[in-house]
């Protein structure tokens, strides 16, 4: 439950810091938040010093004010101590707050809170005074959120909206131009100056008549004029925006879209808060003060709470009187705080009728799904075709007792007083007589005072509608000067918008080139680890087809080598065959001659003894000759031998033999065959007829 000291704080200082709000155009919620937290919600509020914000004051910040001092605790190094401090001290709490906005705006560090799309923003705000380093405590910015949202504070701002509504009602309800209001002016005005002349003829009836003109002063502003009032000063341009919960319509909000809250609140971000028509008719019926029966809360108050089409509510029907929508169309029918009621295949509209403009036509401020809270005209066909009728307070109609109360004003302006005859005596018929001249001189100054009376009051009624025009035409020049500034700030607010826009459409740009890159980056980074891969399965096919080809040549090689070896071995068995061959053609050859010589001897001998036995053993002894070749056997002469024909025997070996030997001079070619990587076969084709195919 909110503490009533807190709220009485903030009620106490709403209305300066939503005038300072209004012409600084800082936010009023960051003006409280901040005095809150400075004054402890104003219990350490400086007694008589109206300091807001316990500003204090130093030679060297130029203040030329008004100081005191005070004895305030510090925390120094951890320890709470009493230190003797000066600070400002301003006459009104309204000075104190417009010195410290002066403080804000003069210093560059904080240029940051008055950037047009900044100022006025609550969050926006609060951002750029923690860049700033407003102060030390680094959870200050999440405090002034917890603060502003707080209930305490909310029922603070609540209690101060009240107290600023009674306070300066009638004076904020004079600034309402139509006929009707300069009219009642001009009206009162003539009252005042005939009941003061009045006065001065008549001291008797001055009670009386004084009684009647303060009753019609009283009379003048009615609660409907109070609803569409309280209406157009709370719910200010700028500030809010349509709202309903799903957010499905468009404006023209920085987001393009309305906001989800429709009970006052800034649920999307944007600046703005929602709010739809029935919430708007339910603050202005509360902030008026208009007394009403079982109206109930903000969330629970809709358009099917006062109607449902043409048919109107027991809440309606309590606290309104149902108009028509024949009779409310009658020029002039309708009067200001008339609730107007639409409905069609769209939904349900209410709105609160505003008045009539030079040209007749009808005027109504409502919450409108592209606008807002706006006023608008009844004339276009769209409204004129949902139109059902009016709701007006049954306390809205007091003309009628004016009337009454004006028309015995006249009735008693316009008596003649009585001659009051005095009795006729015989002692007092000449008293009597001087009495009746004094009552006719009475009478002829009563009619001249009656002349004047009726001059004075035809010139104070002239002079009325003169100032009522000139004041007119002065809120007419103020209304359009508003409207021009309204138009540049829109402008101002535009162009920020747009800026704001290209921005966020640039680092949308930004982010998506930024993602364009990495999605590039990682494309390359998937070609290169497939190239990488590809390179590697082609490295490897290449090293598998060198590995092929190497152990294709060493086989290859092998096999040349196992060639070469055979090749030497044979020629090596074939040398050592033909040295044996010769060897034992030498033994024989050698035991041949051995044998011949002997042979010979022996045939020497014999011969010379015997000469004819000779003979037959010589060709015995030639026939195993002859076979020798076929059995490569030493022959075994059995006579003496040719010599000469055993040389040429050798030489036809030894021809046989380089024959023999001649193939195994040339190149040794191999014939290599793979099959499936195996090597299938292996041939020299230098010694081999035949070649293996497959």
């Amino acid at each position: 439950m909110p503490d009533p000291k807190k709220v009485e704080f903030i009620r106490k200082i709403y209305g300066p810091a939503k005038k300072a709000s209004e012409e600084s155009g800082m936010s009023l919620e960051l003006i409280l938040t901040q005095a809150a937290l400075e004054t402890g919600w104003g219990q350490k509020f400086l007694d008589g010093s109206n300091n807001a914000f316990n500003i204090k004051a130093s030679g060297a910040d130029g203040w030329k004010g008004k100081t005191r001092y005070y004895d305030v605790p510090e925390v120094i190094n951890g320890k709470t101590v009493i230190k003797h401090e000066k600070f400002r001290v301003y006459d009104t709490i309204e000075d104190s707050i417009n010195d410290r906005i002066k403080f804000l705006k003069g210093n560059k560090r904080y240029k940051g809170i008055f950037k047009e799309g900044v100022k006025g923003d609550f969050s926006k705000e609060v951002e750029e005074i923690a860049k700033a380093g407003y102060a030390t405590d680094p959870k200050y910015q999440s405090l002034l959120h917890s603060v502003n949202s707080g209930s305490t504070m909310r029922a603070g701002i609540e209690a101060g909206k009240k107290l600023e509504a009674t306070s300066i009602g009638k004076i904020e309800e004079k600034k309402t131009i139509n006929s009707k209001s300069i009219l009642d002016e001009i009206s009162n005005i003539a009252q005042s100056e005939t009941s003061q002349i009045t006065n001065k003829i008549w001291p008797k009836e001055k009670t009386q008549s004084n009684n009647k003109e303060s009753e019609i002063a009283a009379e003048k502003t009615s609660p409907g004029e109070k609803i569409i009032l309280a209406a157009k000063s709370h719910f200010k341009p700028g500030k809010y925006e349509y709202g309903r919960s799903d957010s499905r319509s468009k404006n023209k909000s920085s987001n393009g879209k309305t906001d989800t809250s429709r009970l006052e609140e800034d649920a999307d971000g944007d600046g703005l808060k929602g709010v739809d028509c029935s919430a708007l008719v339910w603050r202005a019926l509360k902030e008026s003060g208009v007394p009403l029966t079982g109206l109930p809360s903000q969330a629970g108050f809709t358009t099917s709470s006062l109607f449902n089409g043409s048919a109107v509510t027991e809440l309606a029907k309590k606290n309104f009187t149902p108009i028509s929508k024949d009779k409310a169309l009658e020029p002039g029918a309708m009067k200001p705080g008339d609730l107007m009621m639409f409905s069609g295949k769209s939904g349900q509209h209410v709105a609160i009728f505003e008045g009539y403009d030079k040209d007749g036509k009808a005027k109504f401020f409502g919450s409108q799904t592209s606008t807002g809270p706006a006023s608008t005209y009844l004339q276009s066909w769209e409204w004129k075709k949902r139109f059902k009728g009016a709701l007006r307070l049954k306390n809205n109609g007091n003309q009628e007792k004016v009337n009454a109360i004006e028309g015995k004003a006249s009735e008693a302006a316009n008596t003649v007083i009585p001659n009051k005859a005095a009795p006729t005596t015989p002692h007092n018929k000449k008293t009597s007589q001087t009495s009746s001249q004094k009552q006719a001189d009475a009478n002829a100054m009563a009619e001249k005072a009656k002349a004047k009376q009726h001059a004075d009051a035809e010139a104070a009624k002239q002079k009325a509608a003169e100032q009522a025009k000139a004041k007119q035409r002065a809120d007419a020049e103020a209304a359009k000067q508003k409207a021009a500034e309204q138009a540049k700030a829109k402008q101002r607010a535009d162009a920020e918008a747009a800026k704001q826009k290209a921005a966020e459409q640039a680092k949308a740009k930004q982010r998506a080139d930024a993602e364009a890159v990495k999605q590039k980056a990682a494309e390359q980074a998937k070609a290169k680890q497939r190239a990488d891969a590809e390179a590697v399965k082609q490295k490897a096919a290449e090293q598998a087809k060198a590995k092929q080809r190497a152990d294709a040549e060493a086989v290859k090689q092998k096999a040349a080598e196992q060639a070469k070896a055979k090749q030497h071995a044979d020629t090596e068995a074939v040398k050592q065959k033909a040295a044996e061959q010769a060897k034992a053609k030498q033994h024989v050859d050698a035991e041949a001659v051995k044998q011949k010589e002997t042979e010979q001897a022996q045939t020497k001998i014999e011969a010379a003894g015997k000469k004819e036995p000779a003979q037959p053993k010589q060709q015995a002894a030639a026939k195993p000759a002859q076979k020798q070749p076929a059995q490569a056997k030493p022959a075994q002469p059995t006579g003496p031998v040719n010599l000469d024909a055993q040389l040429a025997q050798l030489a036809a070996l030894l021809g046989q033999l380089n024959a023999a030997l001649a193939p195994l001079a040339k190149p040794i070619q191999i014939t290599v065959d793979v099959q499936n990587g195996n090597i299938v076969a292996a041939v020299n084709t230098a010694n081999s007829q035949q070649q293996r195919r497959s």
